[in-house]
């Protein structure tokens, strides 16, 4: 056993039953409360304390902020966006579009204060 963790497993934990999950609970002023688990068959995270799910996985496609993913990607928000950062000065961000044999594939491209 660890001396940091109160629980320490070497291998699988199984939860079964009604909406199996794992509880992460904050003790401090905030009270957050979040949940990782399957919930009627959808995998989730939950946010217990702002009744919401913020991300989930249904059908292989992936939600976050949206209850009922309808593809690969789906964002809903009042202010939906997606931000890209590189994190040194050699290299840019870019987005592409197309599939891998696609030769004019297109790009949204950003590369050191030049938008193309």
């Amino acid at each position: 056993p660890s001396t940091t963790y109160v629980l320490d497993v070497g291998g699988q934990i199984r939860s079964t039953g009604n909406a199996p999950a794992l509880n992460l609970r904050e003790d401090d002023s905030s009270n957050q409360h979040y949940q990782l688990g399957s919930f009627a068959g959808v995998f989730a995270i939950r946010d217990v304390t702002g009744g919401s799910y913020p991300l989930q996985i249904s059908g292989g496609n992936v939600g976050i902020g949206e209850s009922s993913p309808s593809a690969p990607l789906d964002i809903a928000a009042s202010q939906a966006g997606i931000e890209l950062q590189t994190t040194d000065n050699t290299s840019f961000g870019y987005i592409n579009f197309g599939d891998p044999q696609d030769n004019n594939i297109g790009q949204i491209l950003y590369d050191h204060g030049s938008n193309y």
